[in-house]
């Protein structure tokens, strides 16, 4: 992104692995996989609306965009890269405000080249189709940092497993198979989830 790393990072990112078993081991990262798989149950499968359920990716993308003089990646569209269909949905959930260049850009309809940022604030979400819209992020020249997570989910009624239980790089769980904890569904338990904001492309209309 244009800034340097501490060369006192060198020697942590040596053993990046290992700390990632040990962070994926860890109680907070498997409390942050049960409430993200509530969310998806709760709030995203009634929004896609398949009787079936969903397919989702799992866990979810983690992206930090600190201010910067370049720009994170290039303008694309999921289906130019392995394992990705057409029929994947995107959800996009910043943890963050954003707004002006610390956010994503993207085209209303496929080819259509009207990119506009998602602004949106803390508490809200953006489903758009990036399988088939280009999307992209421009160098983020605010004073703020975007933290935001995304994942991906296909209508199980239109899952083919056509890569081996993987969206992408990542594996897939299904809505409906989490297991229950002490005999009680987890599911019961009141949240106060993210809502979708109208600033993404609703793919299902």
């Amino acid at each position: 992104t244009g800034i340097k790393t501490p060369k006192s990072w060198s020697k942590a990112m040596r053993y990046k692995k290992d700390r990632l078993k040990k962070f994926i081991a860890s109680k907070a990262f498997q409390d942050f996989q049960t409430t993200f798989s509530l969310f998806v149950e709760e709030v995203v499968n009634p929004l896609i609306g398949d009787e079936e359920g969903l397919v989702y990716q799992s866990p979810p993308t983690f992206r930090v965009q600190v201010p910067s003089s370049r720009a994170m990646g290039i303008p694309h569209k999921d289906s130019d890269y392995d394992c990705h269909v057409d029929t994947e949905v995107n959800i996009w959930l910043p943890v963050t405000d954003v707004f002006g260049t610390c956010t994503l850009f993207t085209e209303t309809q496929p080819g259509k080249g009207d990119f506009h940022p998602l602004e949106c604030q803390y508490g809200h979400f953006v489903r758009f189709w990036g399988n088939q819209c280009f999307h992209y992020t421009m160098a983020n020249t605010t004073d703020t940092t975007r933290v935001s997570f995304d994942f991906r989910v296909i209508p199980r009624s239109l899952y083919t497993d056509s890569f081996k239980g993987y969206i992408g790089d990542y594996p897939v769980l299904f809505t409906g198979d989490r297991q229950e904890e002490n005999g009680k569904d987890e599911a019961s338990k009141p949240l106060p989830f993210p809502t979708e904001t109208d600033a993404g492309i609703d793919v299902t209309e």
